[in-house]
């Protein structure tokens, strides 16, 4: 072998000499060229050896699989080779192996066609990128038979500005493919014609293309489908998702860039797609950044399966509908920064509201009390009382609005924050005795817990002045605010309401009354 290596090396010496000599005779180039072919073709040599190489036309090159660095492949330099007119590239059978091979096609701007990667039926994992003149994935994708990509289970294509749509042909062999990312694809006016063959999809993510101008009714197909992204920006690739057995979330979003319309039947989004009510098994729904969404629709109570809703940066969201009181299983409702909304929820909000169905005669006087630094909520307190005033003909109910010091700031530690405390009990207990008040109605901010406390320790020593009453607020699905919990472990509240009857299955001794906004 050591004779056989030192002859092959020699050989190279020559082939070297006499291509710096014959640089202008065409056809021995040509002649030497194919001689390097077979000689680079016996073990014993390795790939990098070609970095030196001044190769042209055409070259083949076998059974990769042999090349155990990845560093010798490197090495070899082929992107600098500017002579070659046409590369081929081979790999023996070996399953192992192919799950490593052409994981991904990127930035390949001349080529026409997407390869026949149904050549690779092991291939779990491919991204296709910058292949700016493929117009369509169609039957050549597979390589012949469409069962070859029954083992793929990751799809992404990105940034193929020509690319006009995914044709049924090209999408009914991967029945198997579990996640599919579409991201800024220009011109891609169709996806539906196949989508109904993806009958294993998980994950589908629709981002950045303005052509695509309807959610594809085929959708509602998709037993599978568990995770919807609909984007009006495109974003990038997820790479920190092993696509590859992993537990996917099942979860609907809804979000686009500040400024950029969604691209979903109209240029601003004003209501949910009704296809969405018809993906099967979802358990959670996300929508986020949309300025144009006025309210959410009533077929949202159908989804009985839906675990969690998150609602985000939705600023002329106004209002739910009463359906949702059907997601008997929601766990988790989240809902930030959405002000047409605060001003009918949060805690002032729901009291207001509560208040307004009270028989108003039973209770006067009224006595409001907020924190010392709440003064919004009291200004809120007065305008219910002067619209109380105009529906009687003007009649001035006796309403008094009090303030109490609060317990704890936001972010106070917990050692200054025993001071203050023992404060804002001694003002309770002043309150208390100064308004002795038959009913304390309540629902959820830490302001209240020194008054019922200071009621439920009267009750101890026999003084039964003050019922309790408790309404945990509306956001509260799953577990109980700290106050709320307070109250009901150390059973203060005489009446402890719930919205929710998965709440009240969780704590028995809460009465479900159903929403009151």
């Amino acid at each position: 072998m050591e004779k056989f290596s030192s002859i092959l090396s020699t050989i190279q010496a020559v082939l070297e000499d006499a291509e710096e000599k014959q640089l202008k005779d065409n056809a021995i180039k040509n002649w030497l060229r194919k001689l390097k072919d077979a000689v680079y073709k016996n073990s014993g040599c390795k790939v990098a050896e070609l970095e030196g190489l001044n190769l042209g036309g055409d070259l083949h090159i076998e059974h990769l699989e042999r090349v155990g660095n990845p560093m010798d492949a490197k090495a070899a330099s082929l992107i600098r080779k500017q002579d070659l007119c046409k590369l081929t590239l081979s790999w023996g059978r070996d399953a192992e192996i192919e799950t490593q091979v052409l994981r991904s096609l990127i930035r390949c701007k001349s080529s026409f066609q997407i390869p026949p990667l149904g050549q690779l039926p092991s291939l779990h994992y491919l991204v296709l990128r910058g292949m700016d003149h493929v117009l369509y994935i169609d039957h050549n994708f597979y390589g012949g038979d469409v069962a070859n990509l029954s083992a793929l289970q990751y799809l992404y294509v990105g940034d193929c500005h020509e690319l006009e749509s995914f044709t049924k042909e090209g999408l009914q062999g991967l029945g198997f493919l579990k996640r599919l990312q579409v991201h800024n694809l220009s011109k891609l006016n169709s996806l539906s014609k196949g989508l109904q063959c993806l009958t294993g999809l998980v994950t589908l993510t629709l981002g950045g293309c303005p052509e695509l101008v309807a959610l594809p009714d085929r959708v509602k197909h998709l037993n599978s489908l568990q995770y919807l992204t609909l984007s009006g920006q495109p974003t990038a690739i997820d790479a920190s998702v092993d696509p590859i057995g992993c537990k996917f979330r099942r979860q609907i979003v809804l979000c686009h860039s500040l400024g950029e319309p969604i691209v979903i039947d109209h240029p601003k989004l004003q209501v949910l797609p009704e296809n969405l009510q018809y993906v099967p098994a979802l358990e959670s729904l996300s929508i986020s950044y949309h300025p144009e969404l006025v309210s959410l629709p009533d077929w949202l109570g159908d989804i009985t399966s839906l675990q969690s809703l998150h609602i985000f940066n939705c600023t002329k969201l106004t209002s739910f509908p009463w359906s949702i009181q059907r997601l008997t299983i929601l766990q988790n409702l989240d809902i930030q920064q959405c002000p047409a909304l605060s001003k009918r929820w949060g805690h002032t909000a729901e009291m207001i509201n509560v208040l307004s169905a009270l028989q108003k005669d039973r209770f006067m006087p009224r006595f409001y009390v907020a924190a010392a630094t709440d003064n919004m909520s009291l200004q809120k307190a007065r305008v219910l009382e002067d619209l109380l005033a105009d529906t009687n003909g003007g009649k001035v109910v006796s309403a008094k609005f009090m303030q109490i010091y609060r317990s704890r700031e936001v972010g106070q530690s917990y050692i200054t924050s025993i001071g203050t405390t023992l404060i804002a009990i001694a003002h309770a207990l002043w309150l208390m005795i100064k308004i002795r008040p038959k009913v304390i109605l309540c629902n959820g901010p830490g302001t209240c817990i020194p008054l019922c406390v200071i009621a439920f320790l009267f009750k101890v020593v026999g003084i039964r002045w003050s019922s309790v009453f408790y309404v945990e607020s509306i956001a509260r699905v799953k577990r109980l605010s700290l106050s709320g919990l307070l109250l009901y472990k150390l059973c203060i509240a005489d009446q402890f309401y719930v919205q929710w009857p998965q709440l009240q299955r969780k704590y028995p001794r809460a009465i479900y009354v159903g929403c009151l906004m």
